[in-house]
């Protein structure tokens, strides 16, 4: 491996690296946990969003990693081996974070009393189990991960020409 070029990079792409993870990582379940709690406030079921409030907190304090290692990604180019270890960890640590999110693929879901017509509900606790789905999950983030190396070297060529030129 070639030595690593630590201060060649783009500042802009550093910024579009944190905006890209943190709509969808932050941003997007918050604004779904608003309507969904709007939804059921609306209508005729009324279930406790406590437990999804903490899912959700514990998501966006487990999420702050995962923008933090976005930053440096976006701000190394391809084939840059300074990009190497953010490239590896960042979809690693994301396969964690779903699993700490999803509570290791155990999701409890809970109804309260309900009534519809003639048939009544005195409460419903399951637990969803997806943990088989979250192990497959955190397997391909683990490939995801060791691609960083064949992205590397798959642009070293490129961005040592980009580099020579003075383009970056």
């Amino acid at each position: 491996m070639d030595k690593a070029e630590w201060g060649v990079g783009s500042k802009k792409g550093a910024v579009w690296g944190f905006f890209k993870e943190f709509f969808p990582i932050l941003v997007l379940p918050i604004v779904l946990l608003a309507l969904l709690g709007w939804l059921m406030s609306s209508s005729d079921v009324n279930v406790p969003m406590d437990e999804y409030n903490d899912m959700l907190k514990s998501a966006a304090i487990f999420a702050i990693p995962l923008i933090i290692l976005a930053i440096p990604l976006g701000y190394y180019a391809k084939g840059n081996s300074a990009r190497i270890p953010f490239a590896f960890f960042f979809p690693v640590y994301a396969g964690i974070w779903v699993y700490l999110f999803t509570n290791g693929g155990n999701i409890p879901l809970s109804l309260p009393e309900m009534s519809v017509g003639a048939l009544s509900i005195s409460s419903m606790h399951i637990v969803l189990d997806i943990r088989m789905l979250i192990y497959i999950m955190m397997f391909v983030c683990l490939l995801k991960g060791i691609m960083a190396f064949t992205e590397y070297s798959a642009n070293r060529e490129k961005f040592q020409e980009k580099l020579n030129k003075g383009s970056l």
